[in-house]
């Protein structure tokens, strides 16, 4: 989602409709893994990838259906069949796609906690045995105290106020957003999310995707992190290259060199952030945190 958000917030300000496909399961070989997103908008324009280009065509033709009806909906592509054969799944895998309209409520909230660098999941209906209506409905939990700061956020944006909170039982420092109009309007228990999030959140944090079955319901869920870093100690010709890469990547980038001679626009106009400080007073600033990689690259010793 970080990568397609401003396309999505560029589309729902001109007025349109979005769908937001995403893989929620895979066997044998497969382009995209789990957690993939393609968003389509109402005049067929898109945003991400669900694969390596063989089925975007279907899945867009898909969501389009999705946003007329107001429906979600699995689509199945498996290598044997002939569908699969006749949109190009070439690779031999098995792929399937959720397909639902994406509510610009909680596009906002998540948007919000993109922009603060939040930790979240993105929680999915993708099974409901006698609700499928009700199939693509989804909510956020947020790894967040501001969440609130969030949803303010969002109703600044557009029409929050359908937009409601519920804390996540445990320890956890989380809370629930959730559409409670859209959800019960489609005869899903509100109340019943924040233990469905609980039970989300007891999974190992290396799963970062997954589903959870959950009596007649099945909801599949997308960890979403803070932004990787990368920090390069020293502005050398290592650094250039390596914080290129990195920002291709998705990382956001930082290097630190007390010697301006080094450290300069010039060299470095990529970059998100450019330190002329010894490390140990840049750290006083930049925060280092579990998705930050750290390279020390002066071959100075007296700063590495």
């Amino acid at each position: 989602m970080r990568e397609i958000r401003h396309d999505i917030e560029r589309w729902f300000n001109e007025g349109r409709g979005v769908v937001l496909a995403q893989v929620i399961k895979t066997w044998g070989s497969s382009p995209r893994v789990a957690g993939s997103v393609l968003a389509v908008s109402d005049d067929a324009r898109l945003a991400g990838s669900v694969s390596g280009g063989c089925i975007e065509g279907a899945v867009a033709q898909s969501a389009l259906s999705c946003l007329e009806e107001n429906r979600g909906c699995v689509e199945m592509f498996h290598a044997s069949t002939q569908r699969a054969q006749e949109v190009g799944l070439s690779c031999g895998g098995n792929v399937d796609v959720l397909v639902a309209p994406l509510e610009r409520a909680l596009f906002e909230v998540e948007n919000a906690l993109i922009e603060r660098d939040r930790e979240y999941l993105r929680v999915t209906l993708s099974a409901a045995s006698d609700l499928a209506e009700a199939v693509g409905s989804s909510f956020l939990v947020a790894f967040s105290p501001d969440a609130e700061e969030a949803l303010e956020a969002a109703g600044q944006r557009c029409d929050a106020s359908r937009l409601g909170l519920a804390d996540v039982p445990g320890d956890t420092a989380c809370c629930v957003v959730v559409d409670r109009t859209m959800l019960e309007g489609r005869g899903l228990d509100v109340a019943e999310l924040p233990e469905v999030a609980a039970e989300m959140l007891a999974r190992p944090r290396t799963q970062g995707t997954g589903q959870l079955e959950k009596g007649r319901l099945v909801w599949f869920y997308a960890r979403c992190s803070a932004m990787p870093q990368l920090v390069c100690i020293g502005g050398t010709h290592v650094s250039i290259h390596l914080a290129q890469m990195a920002k291709a990547l998705g990382y956001r980038t930082v290097v630190i060199d007390p010697r301006g001679v080094f450290a300069t626009d010039e060299r470095f106009p990529f970059v998100d952030e450019l330190v002329h400080e010894w490390p140990q007073d840049a750290f006083e600033h930049i925060a280092l945190t579990p998705q930050t990689a750290l390279c020390a690259l002066t071959h100075d010793p007296k700063i590495d």
